[in-house]
């Protein structure tokens, strides 16, 4: 094929992000769109012009043009959408967090693989420069295994409070958890064993919106070596920057520290030498080109052959992880994944 169409599910942040991202792969077309917001698609449609619009979901997936759905609504209601796209037989990109429940996931993996048609879970910073070229480090052995990390990913309070109107609906973990987890599966290339997860609900449930704050957690991998994660949605809205991104991978020959809130900083440090790429990028452009790489994934998959570099099995893990996370803290006590 020497052109997919694609139909987007979704109008919000991310779905009008994706149509700016798509419209930059030569082997794309965004064919279709739908929302439930009619002001909203005759926006995006306009802005963008987009040939077809759809107000009722199933007629975009089994509008026969179709090659490629996307799904960018909300992470509690991806689950209904994603099915009926495979059910439909299209090739499926779904936002992070894949689901909400593993059952829910569950049932995605499989009907993908009982229609023969790929999924693929958009965990996009897999494309972002610095934790690509950290990737790499990993790969050559060049900080030797990895024996502990330390990740967070926070937003201000701005995010729950302002810019999505369903953070009630959902929790930090989901919303920003399911990135560095996913980042941490990627880098161990091991399966978590065994989980720790507290938090703290106080500022968010006093302004009326029904989560928590923050969640840390303790990862134990299978192989013994440990992670931390922190997601806050409590951050004070006089941040630089809306969002609070730092890695840190420590190995057995040396370390590397990603602060991917200021231009994607990246620095490898071994006994004997210290070394920071450069790789800084305007912040927004960056954005669409590694959303950009992370489609074009499945794009090309789809053309080839070849299955997805993230798939429905991964976006599994994660949620898995998630849930295992948010059980340890209602029982107090470890959590077995």
């Amino acid at each position: 094929m020497s052109e997919l169409k694609v139909g987007i599910i979704g109008l919000g942040i991310q779905g009008e992000t994706q149509i700016k991202a798509f419209r930059s792969i030569p082997s794309a077309k965004v064919l279709a769109i739908c929302d439930s917001n009619e002001e909203r698609l005759k926006l995006i449609r306009e802005k963008y012009n987009i040939q077809k619009v759809y107000a009722n979901y199933l007629d975009l997936v089994n509008d026969s043009e179709i090659d490629v759905v996307s799904v960018c609504t909300p992470d509690f209601m991806h689950h209904e959408f994603v099915m009926a796209a495979l059910r439909a037989g299209k090739h499926t990109i779904v936002e992070k967090p894949m689901a909400t429940s593993s059952k829910e996931a569950e049932e995605m993996v499989n009907e993908s693989k009982k229609k023969g048609v790929y999924l693929m879970v958009n965990f996009s910073n897999r494309w972002s420069p610095a934790f690509r070229i950290a990737k790499d480090y990993v790969e050559k052995g060049e900080i030797g295994e990895i024996l502990h990390a330390y990740s967070r990913l926070n937003d201000t309070i701005y995010v729950p409070t302002s810019m999505i109107k369903w953070s009630s609906k959902t929790n930090t973990l989901w919303f920003l958890g399911s990135h560095i987890i996913d980042l941490l599966l990627w880098y161990f290339e091991d399966e978590v064993e065994e989980v720790y997860g507290k938090r703290v609900s106080k500022l968010l449930v006093k302004k009326g919106i029904e989560t928590a704050d923050a969640y840390q957690a303790i990862l134990q991998f299978k192989n013994g070596s440990i992670a931390t994660i922190e997601n806050s949605w409590v951050l004070p809205q006089g941040e630089p920057f809306i969002v609070d991104f730092k890695l840190d991978l420590i190995g057995e020959k040396g370390a590397i520290r990603i602060d991917r809130s200021h231009h994607g900083m990246l620095k490898k440090i071994t006994y004997d030498k210290y070394e920071m790429p450069d790789i800084l990028r305007n912040i927004d452009e960056d954005t669409i080109t590694f959303v950009k790489d992370g489609l074009k994934a499945l794009l090309d998959s789809v053309q080839s052959g070849k299955t997805p570099p993230v798939t429905g099995d991964d976006g599994l893990k994660v949620t898995k992880i998630i849930e295992s996370i948010l059980e340890s803290n209602k029982r107090n006590i470890p959590v077995k994944v």
